[in-house]
């Protein structure tokens, strides 16, 4: 699901960007990872809403680090690290576009559709959650 979704990301950050591959690769990862860090957020103020258990672990981290500044950074970087090493590093990338034009096309339909939803519902839930 992911490699499709970085695919369809890929693709419209080609067109914006033009014949930069490694730009647009660039970022659809950063694209991504928002979404996974938004998935994870909506996860946390859900688990929030009832509980202390979060709201006292952010706490303590942001008594750690002395500021509440640092606690977006440090968990945006920890989600793009590994999503960096999925799609970008030694350029799979390349690999992964390729396998994708290749296969099915009715598949890649599905795919395309799962993946609009998949946006289409973080960013619902993630809205949802906030109010």
């Amino acid at each position: 699901m992911f490699k499709y979704l970085f695919y369809r990301i890929f693709r419209f950050q080609y067109k914006i960007i033009g014949e930069d591959k490694n730009m647009a690769a660039l970022s659809s990862i950063l694209s991504i990872s928002f979404l996974i860090a938004m998935n994870i957020a909506s996860i946390g103020i859900f688990i929030g809403k009832y509980t202390n258990v979060l709201t006292d672990a952010i706490d303590k981290f942001d008594a750690f680090w002395g500021t509440t500044k640092a606690t977006p950074i440090v968990f945006a970087t920890i989600v793009l690290i590994p999503v960096y090493f999925l799609f970008y590093h030694k350029k799979k990338y390349e690999r992964i576009i390729g396998e994708i034009e290749k296969g099915n096309k009715r598949k890649n339909k599905v795919k395309n559709i799962l993946a609009i939803l998949y946006q289409i519902i973080t960013i619902i839930v993630f809205i949802m959650f906030f109010y």
